[in-house]
C-alpha cells in the first residue's frame, strides 16, 4: 500500500491504477480524464496506444468503471476503435460521439 506524507501524518492511499502501460494488450496509456456521475460512478477514459507511445499508429479510446471510489475498476471498454490515425483525445470524442454507459 502507498502512503501520503501529509505534515507529521502518514496517510494510506486507497485505490488502484487505472491504466498501466505494458498491460492488457497496450504498450502506453495517454491522455487520462475522469468523471463521476450523479450516482457516485467514477468513469475513467484514456487512450489506449497499442504498438507506442507516439501519436500515430493503432489507437483505441478506452474507459473503465469504478462503482467504489476508485478502489477497483472494470475492465477496459473500447469506446472508438480509432485503427491507424493520429489521435483519439477523449475531449474530441466526448463532444463528438455521445456515448451511454448504462446506469452509472
Amino acid at each position: 500500500m502507498r502512503t501520503l506524507f501529509f505534515g507529521i501524518f502518514l496517510l494510506p492511499l486507497i485505490g488502484a491504477d487505472v491504466f498501466v502501460s505494458g498491460q492488457d494488450g497496450y504498450h502506453t496509456y495517454r491522455i487520462p480524464a475522469m468523471v463521476k456521475s450523479k450516482k457516485n460512478t467514477l468513469l475513467a477514459f484514456a487512450e489506449g496506444r497499442k504498438d507506442n507511445s507516439r501519436d500515430w499508429g493503432n489507437i483505441d479510446l478506452l474507459v473503465k468503471r469504478s462503482r467504489d471510489g476508485g478502489r477497483t475498476w472494470s475492465p477496459a471498454i473500447t469506446v472508438a476503435d480509432m485503427g491507424a490515425t493520429r489521435s483519439a483525445t477523449p475531449r474530441r470524442w466526448w463532444t463528438a460521439r455521445p456515448a451511454t454507459f448504462g446506469s452509472c
